[in-house]
């Protein structure tokens, strides 16, 4: 299958901040140049959407709402 687009879905779950997407980004932007492929979009978590538009003004973002949480992150009392 061709690929078409590179997506950058940097993230560390709930510890994610709109900088970790940005880094991310380098790196995607390594391999979109090394394999000749556009970057379609950043996904990130909706609460850090606007973050990241500001950090990577000139991709669009993705917001993604999450709807499962691992174990870890469930209040356990």
């Amino acid at each position: 299958m061709p690929i078409n687009y590179l997506v950058n879905n940097a993230n560390l779950g709930s510890e994610t901040e709109p900088v970790m997407v940005a880094e991310g980004h380098r790196l995607v932007l390594a391999a979109a140049q090394e394999i000749g492929c556009p970057i379609a979009f950043a996904a990130a978590r909706k609460d850090l959407a606007a973050g990241v538009r500001e950090v990577l003004p000139e991709v669009p973002v993705m917001p993604l709402e999450r709807f499962m949480l691992p174990p870890w992150e469930k209040n356990v009392d």
